[in-house]
């Protein structure tokens, strides 16, 4: 009996139009919810685009800083090697002046350094940074007459296999490795291929700091192996 009550009710209700108004209620509740979930997805994807966009300006922003930094860095390496070479020679001039004065022999200092010609060198110059291996290589080729050379870049600049980097360096005479500005892998793998001895010729590691102190290493070296031959 209560069964057919409750069927009895719901065609009442269904025949009043009640089911109709309560279905298109719920349908209008439905579009509602549907409209504010599109819109809130909208919002969603527009917030993750303008982060990403943020994220690389940041990123773009920390790689300028970086650079920038070892710029200012080589700047201040180059100037106290200046500083020091200055302070030497005005240490090496006062002495000079007092050899004078006593008259000392100065045979020594009044002959003048021979000058060193590099057309002969082929030269291997790996690691440092970009401005500094530039401005070597310039002063080299200008005031010394280096004419062949290759440069090693740190394996952050540019990825170099093994067997490319046999190749590279089997050419050279003289192999110098900056040790300021350097990637450990790279800095395994020349001294790898030198144990290894699939290159032969020596590895120098130089620790000086800036262009001017590795010019000065790189041609005591050349002096040092001209005496040795």
């Amino acid at each position: 009996m209560v069964v057919m009550k409750r069927e009895l009710q719901k065609l009442i209700d269904a025949l009043s139009g009640k089911d109709r108004r309560e279905k298109g209620r719920l349908r209008r509740q439905l579009a509602a919810l549907q409209a504010e979930y599109n819109l809130l997805k909208n919002c969603l994807s527009e917030n993750k685009r303008l982060a990403n966009l943020e994220i690389r300006g940041l990123e773009a922003l920390k790689q300028a800083v970086e650079n920038e930094r070892d710029d200012l860095q080589l700047q201040v390496w180059e100037l106290e090697q200046q500083i020091k070479e200055l302070l030497n020679y005005i240490e090496s001039e006062q002495t000079q002046h007092r050899l004078q004065a006593l008259r000392a022999p100065l045979s020594e200092a009044s002959q003048a350094s021979p000058h060193i010609d590099l057309s002969s060198l082929y030269l291997g110059l790996v690691g440092g940074h970009p401005a500094t291996r530039q401005g070597i290589i310039q002063e080299l080729t200008i005031q010394y007459r280096l004419q062949n050379w290759v440069e090693i870049p740190p394996l952050k600049e540019a990825r170099i296999r093994k067997n490319k980097l046999k190749r590279k360096l089997s050419r050279c005479h003289l192999i110098v490795v900056i040790a300021d500005y350097m990637s450990h892998p790279l800095t395994h793998a020349v001294f790898g291929l030198k144990a290894a001895k699939a290159i032969t010729q020596e590895v120098f590691l130089l620790n000086c700091h800036g262009k001017t102190g590795v010019v000065r290493e790189i041609l005591n070296l050349v002096k040092q192996q001209k005496v040795e031959k």
